[in-house]
């Protein structure tokens, strides 16, 4: 199972990947849940 910084610097790229993306995002729902995910994730540290 992976360790929370491994699963903190995965979401962070996914976050910086779509965010970047000319193209709509179709749900961005997408983004606002991955930023929720990862400011909870750095709460807990």
């Amino acid at each position: 199972m992976m360790n929370r910084e491994n699963k903190l610097a995965l979401m962070k790229d996914r976050f910086a990947r779509l965010s970047r993306s000319e193209k709509n995002i179709k749900c961005g729902g997408v983004l606002r849940r991955l930023k929720r995910d990862i400011r909870n994730l750095e709460k807990l540290k």
